[in-house]
């Protein structure tokens, strides 16, 4: 099964980024994130891949200005949590820069054109750009786990900010939590157009690791879930709002219980949606989100207004005492310098590059899946759904029921799982004048031959009498 990010391609427009977390391999510690129409591809494999019938899977769209502390930034949601503060995913942290949207309510080029344009759909929209960005200190791309991003507006908005979950909420197993987003509407395929919400029910950490098809050290204390059958967010969902929908009309009493990151596939059987924890972390985010606002007087960030007029105020939580900001001495005036691309590194670490269409990959070496044991793909074979197969260092997972003679490359056909681990380190290149036994391996066209006989000299890898193709190098 595939691990989605719940983030991975721009959503909206012709933008295109990989950054779906909302996968995780079920085969491996490898991640996917969830494919959005902005997307990190591979970024992870959890829940970075759809099934068939996904969207917000399950969804209907919401009402316009119902959600108005919705952000949305070119592939990944957020949630307002004060006038210049939003809460998403760390996943998503490549996607926030730029403006952002705020209560967007098109999926689409129209939505990013209207937004703030009266006499349009989009004129309650506002749109602001990002001053700075604050990740957990703890995230970790290999698991997923704590999974927070802060981002600091460069401007107020003018809406409601979502409230906290706090210990007081009692949210509980079983009950109906809503999420949303512009996420897309089938396995690889497009975004959704217009804003789709489904409610699920409830999972806690303990719930979900233990009794669903997930390994129960996946689950950690930092997630929850949710899982109604058919239902479920996708990609280009990441970093969007897990609620408890109140009865305003805005929104502006939905309590935020988490915030969506991963999982394997969309609404696949047994396996939930898988959350970041709002509660778990909740002093986290209110002690960075109050050093980083704005906002003018004492923090509020996670307090809410008492229901009676004697009720005893909270104490408003102050931000830390900043020594006085000296103006900056500018420098000389240079010609802007445009730095090489990035190009992709083979060094066990974190890579992040933009082709020159502005499409948006990574790649971690330590997340690549161990295929050894999967079959190459054969266009004679007939294959079935949820069989799995390698093809050119990349694993894929069967969508329909009946596949013949349609590479994995076809999306409508296939999903990707991740890539392989390169299983031709330390093989020998060919060598003409070299003597092979049987079983003895080498390299030859970035592919992985083993000899079928004894003494096999001068004869090519295109012999298949002597050589049986078993690997694409990756």
């Amino acid at each position: 099964m595939i691990l989605n990010f719940f983030v991975t391609l721009a959503l909206i427009g012709s933008i295109s980024i990989e950054a779906n977390l909302r996968s995780k391999d079920s085969n491996s510690e490898a991640n996917h994130y969830r494919n959005m129409n902005v997307r990190p591809a591979s970024l992870n494999n959890k829940k970075t891949d759809l099934q068939e019938n996904s969207k917000v899977v399950g969804g209907t769209p919401t009402i316009k200005n119902r959600y108005e502390y919705f952000v949305w930034a070119n592939g990944c949601g957020g949630m307002l949590i004060a006038k210049d503060i939003v809460l998403t995913a760390a996943h998503c942290s490549s996607i926030w820069s730029g403006n952002v949207y705020i209560n967007i309510w098109k999926g689409n080029s129209q939505g990013i054109t209207q937004c703030g344009v009266s006499g349009t759909a989009g004129a309650d929209c506002e749109k602001i750009s990002v001053a700075s960005t604050k990740m957990h200190p703890d995230y970790s791309s290999s698991t997923i786990d704590y999974d927070y991003l802060l981002v600091k507006l460069n401007g107020m908005s003018t809406k409601e900010p979502v409230l906290l979950v706090n210990d007081a909420d009692n949210i509980v197993n079983n009950d109906q939590i809503t999420t949303l987003g512009f996420g897309t509407t089938s396995a690889g395929g497009s975004a959704s157009t217009a804003q789709l919400e489904a409610s699920v029910n409830f999972k806690d950490s303990n719930t979900c690791g233990n009794n669903y098809g997930y390994a129960s050290y996946e689950i950690t204390d930092r997630m929850n879930c949710g899982y109604t059958q058919g239902k479920d967010a996708c990609q280009g969902d990441s970093g969007g709002p897990f609620v408890k929908k109140g009865s305003a009309s805005d929104g502006s009493d939905d309590i935020l219980v988490g915030i969506v990151s991963w999982g394997y596939g969309c609404a696949s059987n047994n396996f939930p949606g898988v959350y970041a924890d709002v509660l778990n972390q909740r002093d986290w985010i209110v002690t960075e989100a109050c050093a980083l606002t704005s906002v003018s007087g004492p923090c509020t960030i996670g307090q809410r207004e008492t229901s009676t007029d004697d009720a005893t105020p909270p104490t408003p939580i102050q931000p830390p005492v900043q020594p006085p900001v000296q103006p900056p001495v500018q420098p000389p005036v240079q010609p802007p310098v445009q730095p090489p691309a990035p190009t992709p590194t083979d060094d066990g670490g974190d890579d992040y590059y933009y082709d020159d269409d502005y499409d948006y990959y990574y790649d971690d070496d330590d997340d690549r899946i161990d295929c050894s044991a999967i079959p190459a793909w054969n266009r004679k074979t007939r294959y079935y759904r949820y069989d799995q197969v390698k093809y050119y260092g990349e694993y894929f997972e069967a969508l329909k029921w009946r596949v013949k003679r349609k590479d994995p490359y076809q999306t409508k056909f296939w999903v990707s799982l991740g890539f392989c681990k390169n299983p031709c380190g330390g093989i020998d290149d060919w060598n003409k004048n070299t003597k092979y036994r049987k079983y003895d391996q080498v390299v030859y066209d970035s592919q992985l031959f083993e000899s079928r006989r004894n003494n096999n000299k001068n004869k090519g890898t295109n012999k298949k009498n002597f050589w049986t193709l078993i690997d694409w190098c990756s």
